[in-house]
């Protein structure tokens, strides 16, 4: 039985990788079969919850975690120079002014001065998408 197969694999030029996938197919099996139950961590289960969070907690891992927020900061800095904006200034203030070669001329002005402003900027013949662009690569 054994060689029938053989003598039509041999005629097919397709049956070679396929052979050749089996074979590595069946030797991952058995090496998971054999490797299965013989970590530490299979017989001290706390000892799965350390490794879990050491990795979680690892410094690669961090430093990737913390790259890809000051990644997604950048990106969200670049778009939002596309959106408006609104601003403003409230404040208590005495100003005195006065000329010093003149004395009729003192102005005193006491009380709250304020400032609001709303701002878009302008489209920059695509600068502003560009540099948004430019923050996703």
């Amino acid at each position: 039985m054994l060689s029938l197969v053989l003598m039509s694999l041999r005629r097919s030029r397709r049956a070679l990788p396929l052979l050749a996938v089996f074979c590595a197919l069946t030797t991952v099996g058995m090496l998971r079969a054999e490797v299965a139950g013989t970590f530490p961590e299979d017989y001290l289960p706390g000892l799965k919850v350390i490794l879990e969070t050491a990795l979680k907690q690892s410094p690669q891992v961090i430093a990737k975690q913390i790259e890809l927020e000051q990644t997604a900061a950048r990106v969200y800095g670049a778009d939002s120079r596309r959106l408006p904006g609104v601003s403003g200034n409230l404040s208590f203030a005495s100003n005195e002014t006065a000329i010093s070669s003149n004395n009729n001329t003192r102005t005193r002005d006491n009380g709250v001065f304020y400032n609001f402003g709303v701002g878009q900027s302008l489209y920059h013949w695509g600068a502003l998408k560009n540099e948004s662009d430019k923050a996703r690569i």
